[in-house]
């Protein structure tokens, strides 16, 4: 063999190994490819599953949240009525402690109110008492009055020379007796006039010497004079023979007559 043709099998041998050796790399490195897609895809699932899982977590999460929101609004529903509540609560008790606060006033004007009565039913069982010891006097006073008309009418000459009249002028039935014919008015023209005999003012009356028989009536009024100055006017509402009992006429410009007039003021009918 010539050392051409060992050359070109020297060179086919050669090519034949770079062949197999490039062939064995381009397998190898297939193999490597087809390792590396399939941790590739391995991967990629792994990733899908989860994606799912977080996916799924993120529903729940959104769903919980939409639950939160609700239960959010509900409790600030509650609060709000809570508030409005707490707010009636407030506005109730101040009116309670309002009205609380006018129930103490009106107890402590009861209180003086009732302080007051006791104190006036007192003075009235004061007065009531005194009254009674003024009646009792009253009484013995009558009967030494009526001890002396009896006299009086015993030792008379003569009925037609002496009159004794007698009144009631207090509420008690006090009577006033001896009050002599010579006081007894007598009609001047057509003007009865008479005079003041006596005058009560405890009792607010006073008696003149004009009875039924001067035609005195019972509400007559009389005008109360003194030297030709008007005092005011008296009202007939008691009536005897001889004499009458009248009270004050008060008026605005007459409010204290009874102590104006006096025991021997002239009094005149009045016609009009």
């Amino acid at each position: 063999m010539s050392n051409k043709g060992k050359t070109s099998v020297f060179i086919l041998f050669l090519l034949i190994i770079i062949s197999f050796s490039l062939a064995g790399g381009a397998f190898y490195l297939m193999q490597q490819e087809k390792t590396k897609a399939a941790t590739l895809e391995k991967d990629m699932e792994a990733l899908s599953s989860k994606q799912r899982v977080v996916q799924a977590e993120l529903e729940s999460a959104k769903k919980t949240i939409v639950d939160f929101e609700s239960k959010l609004k509900a409790y600030e529903l509650q609060i709000e009525n809570l508030t409005e509540d707490l707010d009636m609560e407030k506005t109730a008790k101040e009116e309670s402690l309002k009205k609380v606060s006018q129930l103490k006033i009106a107890l402590e004007l009861q209180e003086k109110q009732r302080s007051a009565l006791e104190e006036k039913v007192t003075q009235a069982q004061d007065e009531v008492k005194k009254f009674k010891e003024e009646l009792k006097d009253l009484q013995l006073k009558k009967g030494e009055l009526e001890e002396k008309l009896r006299g009086v009418q015993a030792n008379a000459p003569s009925a037609g020379d002496v009159e004794l009249g007698k009144i009631v002028i207090g509420p008690e039935g006090e009577e006033l007796v001896g009050f002599d014919q010579e006081v007894l008015a007598q009609p001047r023209g057509n003007v009865l006039e008479g005079k003041v005999l006596t005058l009560n003012k405890e009792y607010d009356f006073v008696v003149i010497n004009l009875g039924s028989k001067d035609g005195v009536k019972i509400n007559n009024v009389f005008s109360v004079y003194r030297e030709n100055a008007y005092l005011g006017d008296v009202k007939i509402d008691k009536l005897h023979d001889s004499m009458s009992a009248a009270t004050f006429v008060v008026d605005a410009k007459h409010k204290d007559l009874k102590n104006r007039i006096s025991e021997g003021d002239k009094v005149v009918l009045k016609t009009r």
